[in-house]
């Protein structure tokens, strides 16, 4: 049954996930940090909020410099130094069913992958604005929005013309470095999602993160005993994540499957 098949094709990536941010939570140490208490009262110098240009009591929160100095102490990176470059996508004129243009939004990035098959289209006058271009291995971050600002997704999909929306920030990685699906992983780890609640700016209900914000987040970027920066150990979890991207995605087309063949039975 095509129904068994989906429900198989979904289990066998179910894991995949939650197993690779164990992992990457573990050598952070996330949970010593996670367990201490968040101050309900703390104190801030004039001359660090005159530096820092913020005035807002969140972004002093004391866990967040707890976080850092874990992340700083166990070789970490500024995203800064992982980047080469980062753009804000674009704002399309138009969305049309038939447009040749593929556009990525907040909506499309469901923290594990990009959905791209519920995407909208726009006209080709999109693909005119250069920075908003996706490609293959592109990070989008969700820079605006309650609840789902800060999550990341990766472009896997290169043979067709796309862009990111305006409330998506592109980041384009070194990859002697990082992983791009690694990053994704961070950034949507409980590590990634508390900087982004320090550093986001705006009021309730329009919340922002700007370029100049992500490029300071803290990445854990572990290095091997002879100093090289440990990539295998970043692909190992990679793999993890697109597996269960993928599965997803089969599961969802083999229900999609089942579906159709009912409708066509009860015509």
């Amino acid at each position: 049954m095509i129904t068994d098949d989906a429900l198989k094709t979904y289990e066998s990536g179910l894991y995949a996930y939650p197993e690779a941010e164990a992992e990457l939570l573990e050598r952070i140490g996330w949970e010593g940090l996670s367990k201490k208490p968040c101050e309900l009262y703390y104190a801030e110098e004039f001359e660090t909020l005159n530096k820092k240009g913020r005035i807002d009591a969140e972004h002093y929160q004391p866990k967040h410099g707890r976080l850092f100095n874990r992340l700083k102490k166990i070789s970490s990176m500024p995203l800064r130094d992982l980047l080469i470059s980062c753009d804000k996508g674009t704002q399309p004129d138009e969305y049309t069913d038939e447009g040749e243009i593929i556009v990525v939004k907040s909506k499309n990035v469901f923290g594990q992958g990009i959905e791209l098959t519920t995407c909208e289209r726009t006209s080709l006058t999109a693909w005119a604005d250069e920075p908003a271009r996706l490609r293959e291995n592109d990070v989008v971050i969700n820079s605006t929005g309650m609840g789902t600002l800060g999550r990341a997704g990766v472009v896997h999909c290169d043979c067709q013309k796309i862009v990111a929306s305006v409330d998506l920030l592109i980041l384009r990685v070194k990859p002697e470095i990082v992983a791009p699906d690694y990053l994704s992983l961070f950034l949507n780890s409980p590590a990634g999602i508390a900087q982004s609640e320090q550093y986001q700016t705006g009021s309730s209900g329009q919340l922002h993160l700007y370029p100049e914000h992500v490029r300071q987040f803290m990445i854990f970027v572990p290095k091997t005993n002879n100093g090289q920066v440990d990539l295998a150990w970043q692909r190992m979890l990679a793999d993890k994540v697109r597996t269960a991207a993928r599965s997803k995605v089969q599961a969802r087309a083999k229900l999609d499957e089942a579906i159709k063949l009912v409708e066509e039975a009860i015509q």
